[in-house]
């Protein structure tokens, strides 16, 4: 049967050069009792939130192997207009090869309205070969002026990428868990069976119920300066346990840019809440603001996302199982003509 496993800690996070400085200190007394979070966010199904699929930590798994049960929220705004999908991604990563015959599926609670079960996906994947060009500018923190030692260099973001993926992974399918109604909730028992590595079971609660969606408040119009700081706000999320900012877009001379609110966010927020909001690589439950420095963008489009973290659960079983809502919200900006 279906149990339980949390962690009930008082989260008390320090201020950081990979972070907001001002920001971290003021989530250090806002944040209190916090439940251990998610090892990883799942990889986006939707063609739209193709611009939001680098945002999280979507590959990064500790060692061995692990399920993630993401109940997601994603908006996506263009223009001023915006629009909202409530889905579900239950995904799987082990350093372990699937045999040939291999077979997965996810037992859903009723509450969800979508079945009561579905198929998940096995395939075998492997590390990357040869070396790759740098060609991504990778910037970090919270800065009206990029700090010193900025930007590194890189050959694609999250940077540690290829040395997490070899072994096999499964998902859910999507098309199942798509556009999931919204009478439905997500509280309930989820059990998940791979014949070759176990079963595994998480509870969510109403903490990991459905948030609501993340409204962007800062930048107000569609067009930004890119040579001025950029100022980002939203609304606060109720029942986010955290956040986490993040910025795509190239240089004037048409390379990649890559920004971020804290060093390696989507590599800490793999480690839980707790480790993510110590080291502060995300921002508390009482943040709602943050800065990008100006002029490290230079061509349009600026696609900028921010995502409110809630509380996670850890399931039960042979296989390490954690589960967790947040709600990701994207907008696209262009640069302010001169």
């Amino acid at each position: 049967m279906c149990r339980t496993v949390s962690w009930f800690l008082r989260v008390r996070p320090t201020g950081s050069r990979n972070s907001c400085a001002g920001e971290t200190a003021l989530s250090a007394r806002v944040a209190r009792v916090r439940l251990r979070i998610a090892a990883v966010i799942v990889v986006g199904v939707l063609a739209a939130s193709a611009a939001v699929s680098w945002a999280g930590p979507f590959w990064f798994f500790s060692q061995g192997s692990e399920i993630s049960l993401a109940v997601i929220t994603q908006t996506l705004c263009r223009n001023g207009v915006c629009s909202s999908v409530r889905r579900l991604n239950v995904l799987y990563r082990t350093q372990r090869r699937a045999p040939k015959g291999a077979s997965a599926s996810l037992k859903l609670p009723s509450g969800l309205e979508v079945g009561t079960s579905v198929k998940i996906s096995v395939t075998n994947v492997r590390h990357p070969r040869g070396p790759r060009k740098r060609t991504i500018l990778r910037y970090w923190g919270c800065y009206e002026k990029v700090p010193r030692g900025e930007p590194h260099l890189v050959d694609h973001v999250p940077p540690d990428l290829p040395d997490l993926v070899a072994g096999s992974i499964g998902m859910a399918d999507p098309t199942r868990l798509l556009a999931i109604p919204a009478r439905a909730v997500a509280e309930g028992p989820y059990e998940v069976h791979i014949s070759y590595l176990g079963s595994a079971c998480i509870v969510l609660g109403p903490l990991q119920d459905f948030l609501e969606p993340l409204v962007i408040t800062s930048p107000s119009e569609h067009r930004v300066a890119f040579d001025a700081p950029i100022n980002v706000a939203w609304k606060p999320v109720s029942r986010a346990a955290g956040y986490q900012v993040v910025a795509r877009g190239e240089t004037a001379a048409g390379q990649q840019v890559f920004w971020e609110n804290g060093y390696d966010s989507s590599v800490w927020r793999s480690r839980g809440v707790r480790a993510a909001l110590r080291a502060g690589r995300i921002l508390g439950s009482g943040v709602t603001r943050a800065t990008i420095p100006e002029g490290i963008f230079g061509a349009g489009p600026l696609v900028l996302t921010v995502i409110a973290i809630s509380e996670d659960v850890r399931g039960t079983g042979k296989v390490g199982a954690r589960g967790w809502a947040e709600s990701d919200t994207t907008t696209v900006f262009q640069p302010l003509s001169p």
